[in-house]
């Protein structure tokens, strides 16, 4: 009886269990995105538990967790962005933020809502990451997300083949206001 428990733990330990952010984390429906209202996007200021999961071919699948924080923009960091010339109108950006050490900004368009993040100041050729907000939920939100690597530098596989862009979806958990 002891051999047939201590094997039925055994092969019980080999089975893989899923973090409780990763059962969370499921792709949001396939549809087209539609920009959040201002109100709901507003309400999302807050500190959050990002998931993000890589779905293109060739890339680890699991999954990176990240804190998000994100809070109301001021009037300069709302509307403008800093170039070399100075500030210059870009569009609504009503929260800002960061993720991890990235600074974010999210930006409503007329036909979506998306988190963008990547800003490198040192790069020459660095491409932002486009969060696009898919849900808002009571809990979050969820979207997908795609990294354009429109650089100089290309991602390959171990024999040198060009992979595809990185793309995933994601999931921002609230932790707290």
């Amino acid at each position: 009886m002891r051999i047939l428990s201590l094997s039925f733990l055994l092969v019980l330990g080999c089975v893989p269990v899923r973090s409780r952010s990763e059962a969370e984390c499921a792709p949001p429906a396939d549809g087209n995105a539609r920009a959040i209202p201002l109100d709901t996007l507003i309400g999302l200021a807050g500190r959050y538990r990002m998931t993000s999961v890589t779905t293109a071919p060739g890339y680890d699948r699991s999954p990176v967790l990240r804190d998000l924080k994100l809070t109301v923009a001021d009037t300069l960091q709302r509307y403008y962005e800093q170039g070399l010339r100075g500030p210059r109108r870009t569009g609504n950006r009503p929260l800002v933020g960061s993720l991890g050490q990235e600074p974010v900004v999210v930006q409503q368009n007329p036909g979506n809502t998306q988190m963008i993040s990547g800003f490198c100041t040192m790069c020459t050729d660095a491409e932002f990451i486009y969060h696009t907000i898919v849900q808002v939920r009571p809990n979050g939100f969820i979207g997908r997300w795609h990294d354009p690597q429109t650089g100089i530098g290309r991602v390959v596989d171990s024999k040198g083949h060009e992979l595809p862009d990185p793309k995933g979806y994601f999931c921002a958990l609230r932790t707290s206001d």
